[in-house]
């Protein structure tokens, strides 16, 4: 942590630069609620929500690196707070350079599994690798073309334009083979079957490898538990998401209405079920927040800083809208399985 000196509304003060918060004249201001920091000149003005913000300035030469400290602070603990890629660590970081006067520069930030596109002011552009079907270039501008949502586009950063689209390459690569090699671990019979990673897939679209990979999910052991889901749903999809500790392998059941996300993990679990039959709508939401599925059951008072997401997010607050029933494993789980995707 690194402290300023200067003035917090217009009174001496010391400014601190913590890992979650900013300590501004003993007043902290937690990243997760500061939804804006706009610089006029030597002042800069951060807006706190819900409450009103404060005005630090006077801090002479060391301006720019208060700055750049508070940036990186307030990104961090924000892109987290969004429910991305937490514990993984950052693969590169470019600027992408202001296109009209009084245009702020943008920061893009390249992970393992994805990138986040992040203006000092405004909600980031958040692209996992999962969703991305193609990368097109045309001189300096990069254009993601995304599964199930609108094209994502980063230009103007200058002489490491080569750079950023090698890293993307290398990084998608990466995790393709990281996938298939996790689908080929659960059983050998799924070696050299592909899908992007977190994304589910039915039977029918996975080619020769469709009843091997119904099977290696829900036969053998897993048979009788999950022979209720199975019965109760009109259609299946299965998936494999890449996690930080270990792959979680999951399906996805739908019924007239509903859909139920199931874990496959050997961790104690529970169904959730989501008032769509838009599975690719779900599977998206899913990818887009990490499958953190408490961002959309717990209630508005118990989220703490996944507050960020639910309040800006679109797809966490659809997500959110949606979800209807979390159904433990116990006695009475086939019953209310069943029940829930009538």
């Amino acid at each position: 942590m690194d402290s300023y000196h200067g003035r917090v509304d217009g009174v001496p003060a010391s400014v601190t630069v913590g890992p979650q918060t900013l300590d501004a004249g003993g007043r902290m201001l937690a990243y997760v609620d500061m939804d804006s920091v706009h610089v006029a000149g030597y002042a800069i003005s951060i807006g706190m929500h819900p409450s009103d913000g404060l005005e630090v300035t006077g801090l002479g030469p060391r301006h720019d690196a208060f700055l750049t400290d508070l940036d990186a602070a307030r990104s961090a603990a924000r892109r987290a707070a969004l429910l991305q890629w937490t514990g993984r660590p950052e693969r590169g970081s470019f600027v992408q350079n202001p296109g009209a006067p009084g245009e702020n520069l943008v920061r893009v930030h390249v992970f393992d599994d994805g990138l986040t596109v992040e203006p000092r002011n405004g909600t980031p552009q958040i692209v996992p690798f999962a969703l991305v079907d193609s990368v097109e270039r045309d001189g300096y501008t990069i254009t993601l073309r995304l599964r199930s949502s609108d094209p994502v586009t980063v230009r103007r950063l200058g002489p490491r334009t080569d750079e950023f689209v090698a890293l993307l390459d290398r990084l998608r690569a990466d995790e393709r083979q990281a996938v298939a090699a996790a689908y080929g671990a659960i059983d050998d019979r799924l070696l050299g079957y592909a899908a992007p990673n977190g994304w589910a897939v039915a039977t029918a679209d996975a080619g020769t490898f469709g009843g091997a990979l119904a099977d290696a999910f829900c036969g053998g052991d897993r048979a009788a538990d999950l022979a209720p889901l199975i019965a109760a749903a009109a259609g299946l999809r299965f998936g494999l998401s890449l996690q930080v500790d270990e792959p979680m392998p999951f399906l996805l059941a739908t019924g007239r209405s509903t859909t139920a996300v199931e874990s496959l993990g050997d961790e104690a679990r529970a169904t959730y079920v989501f008032a769509t039959t838009d599975t690719d709508a779900l599977n998206r939401a899913l990818i887009m927040t990490s499958f953190r599925r408490e961002a959309f059951y717990l209630p508005e008072d118990q989220l703490g800083r996944w507050s960020l997401a639910a309040r800006t997010l679109d797809v966490v607050r659809w997500a959110r809208s949606v979800f209807r029933q979390r159904i433990v494993h116990d006695d009475n789980w086939a019953g209310a399985v069943a029940s829930a995707l009538q």
